[in-house]
């Protein structure tokens, strides 16, 4: 059993982040909104360029403070990694293991109204730019373009689909990208560990965690963790993962011997 020390990294880091946000977004309104006092037409109003800067660098210097401060998580040893025993097969056999793995319905319905939030500020901003001005601003365009965004990182990011077999593990969405593939030949070893998003990535989707690695992380739970020769962790949340772990250190061994037996003859 190995102690996954990651999620008490994550925590310390989520603290920062969430003052350098508040840090920034704070100031900037607050700016904005004294800047506008008094006159007639907000436009008139002068930049807050140098309040994002001065916000910024607050933030930088509350954020390193949350980060020293905060407490840390105690370590959870039933949350650690079990290395599975290898699933065996007979001379000629082969194996493949998949599995598809979804968003949980609370995070559908919370992204479809982020969805329509979004889209919703997308509507309001441009007619009130076409009635005041004739025309679409920059900024409904900024507003478009992130509805564009939000909505396409939904649709590639909302289902994966496992597989494990002789080439390794590969973990990719239906239209085939995002994809993430880690050859059997560059892991050192296979693990079933259990994951909390918030805890360990900071969130939900493709994600990348403090002294967790590269994880593709839909929901909390039992999750497959390969470390890679060069110490890289790649960890993918999915149902059975005891099963597709073991398949998967099946064929460890054999490709380890293989390196001895060179480095023996070298």
């Amino acid at each position: 059993i190995r102690t996954n020390t990651g999620g008490r990294i994550s925590f310390r880091l989520m603290a920062a982040i969430v003052w350098v946000e508040v840090s920034l977004v704070g100031l900037s309104q607050f700016a904005s909104a004294v800047a506008q006092i008094g006159l007639d037409d907000a436009r008139d109003a002068p930049g807050v360029g140098g309040f994002l800067l001065g916000g910024l660098a607050v933030g930088a210097l509350l954020g390193f403070a949350a980060w020293k401060l905060s407490l840390s998580v105690p370590a959870d040893e039933s949350r650690g990694g079990e290395t599975p025993a290898g699933l065996e097969l007979g001379p000629g056999e082969r194996a493949v293991w998949i599995r598809s793995v979804s968003i949980a319905r609370a995070g559908l319905v919370a992204l479809g109204l982020l969805i329509a939030l979004v889209a919703g500020l997308a509507l309001t901003t441009t007619i009130l730019d076409i009635r005041l001005s004739g025309a679409v601003s920059v900024g409904s365009w900024i507003t478009i373009a992130a509805l564009a965004l939000v909505t396409a990182a939904v649709m590639f990011g909302s289902v994966f689909v496992v597989r494990v077999d002789g080439h390794g593990l590969t973990v990719r969405a239906p239209l085939g990208w995002p994809r993430k593939h880690v050859p059997h030949a560059s892991i050192r070893s296979v693990d079933v560990v259990h994951v909390s998003p918030m805890g360990d990535y900071g969130g939900w989707g493709w994600r990348y965690g403090v002294g967790t690695g590269l994880g593709i992380v839909l929901r909390a739970g039992e999750a497959i963790r390969v470390t890679t020769d060069a110490g890289k962790s790649v960890t993918v949340t999915v149902d059975d993962a005891a099963t597709g772990a073991a398949l998967l250190a099946g064929v460890i061994p054999d490709d380890d011997d293989g390196r001895d037996e060179e480095g023996s003859r070298s």
